[in-house]
C-alpha cells in the first residue's frame, strides 16, 4: 500500500507488506527448501499492494529501524530474528529523496528556477529506491526463515520520519542500529531524538554490531519529556549504555560546538555523562570485536548457503531439462503408437467385415450342403432297401425310417444352443432341450474326438433307432453333421434330480421307486437277452427319466459303441457289470445316499438287524419286508465274483414284479400324483409352469418359452395368432403361488 501527502503537510509513507506470518525454528533449512523459500520471498516482496488501508498487529509486531547501509543494518536484523522468536517482522525506513535535500539546502526557489527542473528529474527514479531497498532486508530475513513486511516514509528528517511512523501506527516495539565502527555521529543523533520524542508507550532497543547497547522501556500512557530528562533516566534504569554510543554524541556536540551550533548549557550536561561511560570503554572493546567476527563467520555461512542453494538449482535445472527431453520422447513414441493403433482399427474393421462377409457363405453354403446330404442319405437308404428286397436278407429288427435332421434345424431348437436350455453335461457330451418339428426332444451332442467315420456313426445310430422296448429312452433321430442324437423329452426329469431333490423335482414315494426298480430290470433283460447281445455299460440314476406318468425309461443307450475306447474309465463292459450297476442304484433308491460306501453301509445294516436306520425316510414308511428283500438282492448283484451275482430273468424279475404289484395295490394316489392340473401347464411347452408370465393376449406361458417366442421374431399371439399389441410381459404371482401349494401337498 502506499499514501503520499502534498508538501507542507505530514512525510510521505509507504508500505509493502505480504503474509505475516514468522517461522519459530531458528534452526538452518535444508539447501532446496531455503532456496525455494528465498524465491517465494523475492517474489512477494516485488508487489506493492495499493489503495487498501495499511494494518498491524501491533501487540505481536517488532519493527527494525534500517538505514541505506545494508551491510550494517544485517546485524541488527539478525539480533532481532534471535531475540524475538515467534513474533511478526516489520522494517521500517526514511527514505531521504534527493530532491527534498535540495530543497532543504536552498531557500524557497521560484518554479522557474533550473533547480526545480532538475529536482523533478529526480524525482521518479528516487521512488523505486526505497522498494529495491527495503526487498534486500526481505531477502536477509527470508534467508533467515522470517517473511517480513516493510513499511517507508519520504522526508528530509530521518528521526522525524521515524518517530511520525511510531505515532501514525502506535508501534509498542522497536529496533534500532547503531554504527559503532565508524562512529556515525549522525546516528547517534537520531537515536537520541527517537528515544526523546517517541511515545512513551513505545519500547525501544539500541543495537551494536549484535550486541545491545540501550533499552528503553515502554509505559502505559504518552509524555514528551526533554532530551536531557530522557538521557538521564535511560542512563539510571538500564546502564546499558555503551561507549560508543556516547562517545558517537561527544564527537557530534564537538563538531557543532566547533560551528558554533551547540548550546552551552546542553554542552555541560553532556559532560556529566562522558566520565561515566569511559569507564565502560576498555570492557567493550574486546566484546565489539568478538562480535566482529561473529558477524564474518555468520555472513560466511550464509553465503556458503547460498552458494549450495545456487548449485543445487543449476542441479535441478539439469535434471529438469532431462525429464523434459525424456517427456518428448515418451510423447513422441505415444504419437507414434497411437498412429497405429489406428492403423491396426482401420485393419480390424476391414477384417472384421471381410469375416461377416465370409460368415454369411458359409451358412449359404451349409445350407446348400445339408439339402444336397438330405437327398444323398434318402437316396443311400433307397438303395439300401432296394439292395435288401433283391437279397431278401432277414433283419433281426424291425426296419424304422428315422428322421436325419440338419444342423440349420437343430441351432433353431436349441435357440442356437442357449446355455439356460441345456440340461445335462458328461463325458459322453451335452443335452440341450429344443422343439424340432413340432415336437419337444432332448438333444445330445457327442465329443468330436475319435475315429469312428462318418458312415460307421451312421450305421451304429440306425442300429440303435431300431432297438424299442417302454423302458427304454426312444431315438428319434440324427444329425451326422453335428455328430448328434435326437431322443424323447421326458417331462418328469431324472431319478437322479428326485433323489438329490434339485429344483422343482421332489422326492418319490417308496412305490414309484419299487416300480422303477422293476421297469429297469425289464429294460435291461430285453437287452442282455437280444441277439446280438447290447451291453449298456453306464447304468445310473442320472441315466433313469421318467415320463408323466413315472414310467421310468433307461437312456444313454449305446454310448459305449459310439464314444472311442480309449476315451473310457472303465475297460470293457459286460452284462455282469450291468447286473452290478443295477445293483448300486437299488441301495441308492432304497437309502438315497451317494453310492460312495454304501455296499458297506447296508450290509452292516442287515447284519445287526437295522435296515429302517437305513432307509430314505423322504419316501414314506417303508414296509420293513419289501425294504429288506430289495436289500437282500441289491447285495447279491453287488457281489464282487460275477459268477455270485444273480441272474436278470430266474431272480431279479421273479423278485421285482410281486413288489411291483404289492407297491401298486397300496399307492392309490399315483395317478393323482402324476396329473398335472391343465391350468398349471404351459401352453408352448406342453410342461408345468416355474415362471408363469401373463402376455398381452391374456394367456399365462412359461418365462422360457414366450420369450424365446418373441425373440425368434414373432409378433403375434402363440395362441390366437393374432398381433399383439406390445410384449410386455407381466408375472403372474397367484398362479405361482398355486402351482407351489400344490406340489407341497403331494
Amino acid at each position: 500500500m502506499s499514501r503520499r501527502y502534498s508538501k507542507g503537510s505530514k512525510p510521505l509513507i509507504r508500505c509493502d507488506f505480504g503474509k505475516s506470518s514468522l517461522a519459530t525454528s531458528r534452526s538452518v533449512l535444508s539447501p532446496p527448501s531455503l532456496w525455494l523459500l528465498i524465491h517465494s520471498f523475492l517474489l512477494m516482496a516485488a508487489s506493492d499492494e495499493i489503495g487498501q488501508p495499511l494494518q498491524f498487529d501491533v501487540e505481536h509486531t517488532i519493527f527494525v529501524a534500517v538505514g541505506t547501509d545494508v551491510h550494517d543494518s544485517e546485524t541488527t536484523l539478525i539480533w532481532a530474528v534471535q531475540n524475538f522468536a515467534g513474533k511478526k517482522f516489520c522494517v521500517l525506513h526514511v527514505h531521504q529523496p534527493a530532491h527534498l535535500v535540495v530543497a532543504q539546502k536552498n531557500e524557497e526557489p521560484s518554479s522557474n528556477t533550473p533547480k526545480e527542473h532538475v529536482a523533478k528529474a529526480f524525482e521518479e527514479p528516487e521512488k523505486q529506491k526505497p522498494s529495491e531497498l527495503l526487498n534486500q532486508y526481505v531477502f536477509i530475513l527470508a534467508k533467515l526463515g522470517v517473511q517480513a513486511r516493510k513499511v517507508w516514509t519520504e522526508t528530509n528528517s530521518v528521526e522525524k520520519g521515524i518517530v511520525e511512523i511510531i505515532a501514525q501506527y502506535s508501534i509498542k516495539w522497536l529496533v534500532m542500529g547503531l554504527d559503532a565502527e565508524r562512529y556515525n555521529l549522525k546516528t547517534s543523533k537520531i537515536a537520541f531524538y527517537v528515544c526523546q520524542q517517541a511515545p512513551i508507550c513505545c519500547h525501544i532497543w539500541l543495537v551494536c554490531r549484535g550486541r545491545l547497547i540501550f533499552s528503553r522501556e515502554g509505559r502505559i500512557g504518552r509524555f514528551n519529556p526533554s532530551l536531557r530528562q530522557t538521557s538521564e533516566i535511560g542512563l539510571d534504569q538500564s546502564n546499558h549504555l555503551r561507549l560508543d554510543f556516547v562517545d558517537a554524541q561527544q564527537k557530534e556536540y564537538a563538531s557543532d560546538r566547533s560551528q558554533g551550533l551547540v548550546d552551552p548549557k546542553h554542552s555541560n550536561n553532556e559532560a556529566i555523562g562522558t566520565s561515566r561511560t569511559r569507564l565502560l570503554l576498555r570492557n567493550e572493546v574486546h566484546s565489539l570485536e568478538s562480535s566482529r567476527v561473529e558477524e564474518v563467520k555468520k555472513r560466511k555461512m550464509m553465503e556458503e548457503i547460498l552458494e549450495t542453494g545456487k548449485k543445487l538449482a543449476e542441479q535441478m535445472n539439469k535434471k529438469r531439462d532431462k525429464l523434459s527431453k525424456e517427456l518428448y520422447d515418451v510423447e513422441e513414441q505415444k504419437l507414434f503408437l497411437e498412429r497405429k493403433a489406428s492403423e491396426y482399427r482401420c485393419e480390424v474393421k476391414e477384417l472384421e467385415k471381410k469375416m461377416f462377409d465370409a460368415v454369411g457363405l458359409l451358412v449359404s453354403f451349409k445350407e446348400k450342403r445339408d439339402k444336397l446330404q438330405i437327398e444323398h442319405e434318402e437316396a443311400k437308404n433307397k438303395l439300401r432297401l432296394l439292395k435288401n428286397m433283391l437279397k431278401m436278407e432277414p433283419t433281426c429288427f424291425h426296419s424304422v425310417e428315422m428322421p436325419t435332421f440338419s444342423f440349420m434345424e437343430i441351432i433353431e431348437a436349441t435357440r442356437n444352443f442357449d446355455p439356460s436350455w441345456k440340461i445335462g453335461e458328461g463325458r459322453h457330451g451335452s443335452v440341450y432341450k429344443g422343439h424340432l418339428r413340432h415336437v419337444d426332444v432332448a438333444l445330445k451332442m457327442l465329443p468330436s474326438y475319435g475315429s469312428h467315420s462318418q458312415s460307421t456313426f451312421q450305421y451304429e445310430i440306425e442300429v440303435l433307432s431300431r432297438v424299442r422296448h417302454p423302458n427304454l429312452v426312444t431315438i428319434i433321430g440324427a444329425c451326422p453333421e453335428s455328430r448328434l442324437i435326437v431322443y424323447e423329452n421326458l417331462k418328469n426329469g431324472s431319478l437322479e434330480e428326485h433323489l438329490s431333490c434339485k429344483d422343482r423335482y421332489r422326492p418319490l414315494p417308496w412305490q414309484i421307486r419299487i416300480r422303477v426298480a422293476a421297469d429297469i430290470c425289464s429294460a435291461l433283460i430285453f437287452l442282455h437277452y437280444n441277439e446280438p447281445c447290447i451291453v449298456h455299460g453306464d447304468i445310473k440314476p442320472s441315466k433313469i427319466l421318467l415320463d408323466a406318468n413315472f414310467v421310468a425309461k433307461l437312456g444313454g443307450l449305446g454310448i459305449s459303441r459310439l464314444i472311442p475306447r480309449e476315451c473310457l474309465e472303465i475297460g470293457r463292459f459286460t452284462p455282469e457289470s450291468d447286473v452290478y450297476s443295477l445293483g448300486v442304484t437299488f441301495l441308492r433308491m432304497l437309502t438315497g445316499r451317494a453310492a460312495s460306501g454304501i455296499v458297506k453301509d447296508v450290509k452292516r445294516a442287515l447284519e445287526n438287524d437295522k435296515i429302517g436306520a437305513v432307509l430314505d425316510s423322504s419316501a414314506g414308511d417303508w414296509p420293513r419286508d419289501l425294504a429288506e428283500q430289495l436289500a437282500l438282492v441289491a447285495l447279491r448283484c453287488c457281489a464282487k465274483e460275477k459268477s455270485d451275482r444273480p441272474d436278470l430273468v430266474s431272480e431279479l424279475c421273479s423278485v421285482l414284479e410281486p413288489m411291483r404289484s404289492i407297491a401298486s395295490a397300496t399307492f392309490s394316489g399315483s395317478k393323482q400324483h402324476s396329473r398335472v392340473p391343465a391350468h398349471f401347464t404351459c401352453p408352448i411347452f406342453q410342461e408345468m409352469m416355474k415362471d408363469p408370465l401373463i402376455a398381452a393376449d391374456g394367456f399365462t406361458y412359461e418365462a422360457d418359452a414366450i420369450k424365446g417366442w418373441f425373440k425368434s421374431g414373432h409378433d403375434t399371439s402363440p395362441m390366437t395368432n393374432l398381433k399383439l399389441e406390445h410384449c410386455n410381459l407381466v408375472p403372474n404371482y397367484a398362479l405361482l403361488n398355486a402351482i407351489q401349494e400344490w406340489q407341497q401337498q403331494l
